[in-house]
């Protein structure tokens, strides 16, 4: 999805304005209208999850938290999802001597949200929250939460991980953990990709070896 995509897909059409500050992060060069859309769009988020759930026919509250509030409104799922609608590619292309973390794109989803309701308002911005939940479903970006599986597995897997702190450009600090280790007989060497927090780095390390161990991919980190 281009710029252009990403603009009719948000509704923005004759918001361009929106637009430009929605898709302009501090490493970016952008100043502080991308903090303040995203700020608001994570509220906006988490208010449309709650209306998707109930007219779902979810009402019971844990339920909802659990499966629309947690499993959608998160770093991994909202970074993952944003490589899926391509707006690391957008940044790539628009911005080329920045460098990009994850929470980029993940703010980048909901200052896009803001802009749309700043732009539409609340019924337009719940029908695209709806079909970005949607999105999720159907491409398996929803998190659920991979640690808690292998402890069911074995309790002892979890004391495998290690978490290695890094700098990224800028002298931003990074973490990544490696599993190395046997599970059902089998050795498995798996390393997870570079986030801003260990507990990323950890769950990402936890959901690629459940894929490797169980062939199930809990949410895309490609």
């Amino acid at each position: 999805m281009d710029d252009f995509g990403l603009i009719n897909f948000f509704k923005l059409e004759n918001d361009l304005d929106k637009f430009e500050f929605a898709t302009n992060p501090k490493s970016c060069g952008g100043g502080n209208d991308f903090k303040i859309y995203a700020l608001y769009g994570d509220k906006i988020l988490d208010i449309a999850l709650i209306r998707i759930a109930l007219d779902s026919g979810v009402t019971d509250t844990g339920q909802i938290k659990h499966e629309f509030i947690e499993s959608f409104h998160n770093e991994i799922t909202l970074t993952n999802l944003g490589k899926h609608l391509k707006i690391d590619s957008m940044f790539q292309s628009k911005y080329q001597d920045a460098t990009l973390g994850k929470s980029d794109i993940k703010e980048c989803v909901e200052a896009l949200i803001y802009a749309s309701f700043k732009a539409k308002k609340y019924k337009s911005t719940l029908e695209i929250i709806r079909l970005l939940f949607q999105i999720c479903k159907d491409n398996d970006l929803l998190f659920t939460n991979p640690l808690k599986r292998l402890n069911e597995i074995d309790p002892a897997l979890r004391s495998q991980f290690i978490i290695f702190p890094l700098f990224g450009s800028n002298n931003q600090k990074l973490y990544y953990c490696v599993f190395d280790g046997d599970v059902y007989e089998k050795k498995h060497h798996i390393r997870s990709e570079e986030w801003e927090r260990k507990d990323l780095a950890e769950a990402d390390c936890a959901a690629k070896l459940l894929d490797e161990i169980e062939n199930i991919t809990l949410y895309s980190s490609r």
